[in-house]
């Protein structure tokens, strides 16, 4: 185990998650339940940064294909017991780690703004190795408009910052209005990318 996993694993032992909601979020809900809520029907979906599995658990309960990546093991623990044996819960840097084959859908929530902002472009490079052709970025952009920005983890995040990662391989599509049910101290919206098609020369 690295020092930064088992730092991650102490805050996830002792509560020191203000990020978390101890559920799937409400919004994730209702997207699962609506036939376009992600662009795509259930298909293949990476949760990477899972914490205890909340959201993954949610995807699954919809019939997707999920696998679920964190590197504290304390999380991973609590991600398995709550996800059960058929869902892949992985442990490892979802930066370092490989994929058998590519995903239809990348869902963040609280991974990426619990990284401090120089790592972000890792999350880009992470869609582009994970994503398949025209899969999608989706999730729950938070916390938007915190302040003090640099006073994480959870680090200030808003849509433009995720696009700045995601770079020009991935398209906006839909941004939502404020989430009025988010029970958490600042705004946060839901947000999906789109892979552009890959021009290929006849």
């Amino acid at each position: 185990m690295s020092s930064e996993s088992s730092r991650w694993s102490l805050r996830y032992a002792f509560g020191l998650t203000p990020w978390e909601l101890g559920a799937p979020h409400p919004e994730l809900v209702r997207r699962l339940g609506s036939p376009d809520g992600f662009g795509t029907g259930p298909g293949r979906v990476l949760v990477p940064g899972c914490g205890r599995g909340h959201d993954a658990l949610a995807f699954a309960q919809a019939g997707w294909e999920v696998v679920a990546v964190d590197f504290a093991p304390h999380a991973v623990a609590h991600a398995r017991e709550l996800l059960g044996p058929d869902v892949d819960v992985v442990e490892a840097d979802v930066f370092r780690w490989m994929p058998d084959r590519p995903f239809d859908v990348l869902f963040d929530h609280t991974f990426l703004c619990s990284l401090e902002p120089a790592l972000r472009p890792g999350f880009g490079a992470l869609a582009r190795r994970t994503v398949g052709e025209r899969g999608v970025v989706a999730g729950i952009v938070y916390p938007i408009g915190k302040c003090p920005p640099d006073d994480g983890p959870p680090y200030a995040l808003d849509v433009t910052d995720v696009s700045v990662a995601l770079g020009e391989d991935f398209v906006l599509e839909e941004v939502s209005d404020p989430i009025d049910d988010d029970p958490r101290r600042w705004p946060a919206r839901f947000a999906r990318w789109r892979r552009r098609a890959v021009s290929r020369r006849p």
